[in-house]
């Protein structure tokens, strides 16, 4: 084995596990029980929370591809932005400042820390 077949087994298996995940969240939703609150908004039987998953699962998809072509840190913060801003319902203002500070905060992790090279797009970051 060679060192790059540990990370592809690991990958291999999230995403059996992603798939497997994300198939059984809509074959068997959770029944609520007494003990629940009466927020409706946590129940996978919420319409909105089917969505909610497949906006996720599309604007990941759509920063992998535009990766190689606009980098990673400016990817990354678009995703992050358009996540918080569909999804979690922040202000623009909140969103604007986490889709920095997180891509930042990879970039600084991977690039800086571990010499990992991301991909770098025309701007050079």
């Amino acid at each position: 084995m060679g060192p790059g077949d540990f990370p592809t087994i690991v990958a291999v298996m999230l995403a059996i596990f992603a798939i497997w995940q994300f198939v059984d969240t809509f074959r068997h939703p959770v029944e609520k029980t007494e003990t629940d609150s009466d927020d409706e908004s946590e129940s996978p039987k919420n319409p909105q929370a089917g969505r909610d998953i497949i906006t996720g699962f599309g604007l990941f998809t759509v920063m992998l591809v535009i990766t190689p072509f606009i980098g990673f840190s400016l990817a990354a913060s678009v995703f992050v932005c358009l996540f918080l801003l569909s999804i979690g319902h922040y202000k623009f203002y909140l969103a604007a400042l986490i889709a920095v500070l997180i891509p930042s905060l990879l970039w600084f992790i991977f690039a800086y820390l571990l010499r990992v090279p991301l991909p770098k797009g025309p701007l050079g970051f």
